[in-house]
């Protein structure tokens, strides 16, 4: 008999459905402004973590027992295979709740673990990625000032640094929205792409079939683009060839995963550009 899931905590009496609790779960990390949620299980247990501000908070923990119903509800709602638990899974899905003033956009990710499948929630709203002006995102009336003349720069590379949710994306989309106009060639390359701009063309990176960022910025260079949008700067040559492009008169946009702006420094040199 599978364990009862009660509300966020062991101590709330109401017994819910696996559908149910997960729908509030998901409701509840909405609500808080979290860009992503954890299902993380362990021996006897599982906890579920908020990721708000770039910091991860336990939010819930339930019996282990109810675990495999909930992964199967979150495999369900981000389309993806329920039989399959040996090997990682990536998947889109959404929600309607009476709850939500519109519907709920996110981003599914599995992973085996020796205690089961952990599961990673990223939220892709689009109307929460996307601002009028960097003001509205919380910078101050001066760094937007500062970052509006970079973006509207004929070339070079802008680079957004920081850890998992802390805003890189909504930082760049906030820029590309800025600029892009019909006299603009805009496009960008994305895995997945979670935002549909008008006069922005979206790529999406397809590596099972040998089309990589680096395979794709080879191709877009050849398109006549102004501006180029990279997801993310993940390895040598793709850093090689955003460098390239940004020098050869194009304004290039990325994100790349470091700690700090200063950790950017010592992330090129890894890649191997001086």
């Amino acid at each position: 008999m599978a364990a009862k899931i009660f509300g966020k905590s062991l101590e709330e009496k109401r017994v819910l459905e696996p559908s149910e609790w997960v729908d509030s779960i998901l409701v509840d990390a909405k609500n808080s402004r979290a860009s992503d949620v954890h299902f993380d299980p362990y021996t006897t247990k599982f906890y579920v973590r908020f990721r708000t501000d770039g910091a991860l908070y336990v939010v819930s923990e339930q019996p282990l027992g109810a675990y495999n119903a909930i992964v199967s509800r979150l495999k369900v709602i981000g389309q993806l295979d329920i039989t399959e638990k040996r090997r990682p899974q990536d998947g889109r899905g959404q929600l309607n709740h009476p709850d939500l003033k519109a519907t709920l956009e996110f981003r599914v990710s599995t992973l085996p673990t020796v205690f089961g499948e952990a599961v990673v929630i990223r939220f892709v709203n689009q109307q929460d990625a996307l601002f009028d002006s960097f003001e509205s995102m919380g910078m101050s009336a001066q760094d937007a000032e500062v970052v509006r003349d970079i973006i509207h720069k004929r070339y070079g590379l802008v680079l957004v640094a920081g850890p998992g949710g802390s805003g890189k994306t909504t930082t760049l989309y906030t820029a590309i929205n800025q600029i892009r106009s019909p006299e603009k060639s805009i496009i960008t390359l994305e895995d997945p792409v979670e935002f549909q701009l008008e006069f922005v063309r979206h790529t999406q990176i397809k590596p099972d079939v040998g089309f990589t960022y680096a395979e794709g910025m080879k191709s877009i260079l050849r398109q006549d683009p102004d501006v180029v949008f990279i997801g993310e700067v993940r390895d040598n040559e793709t850093a090689e060839i955003a460098v390239r492009a940004a020098l050869s008169g194009r304004l290039v946009f990325s994100n790349i995963a470091t700690s700090d702006s200063v950790g950017t420094i010592a992330r090129f040199l890894e890649l191997g550009i001086p």
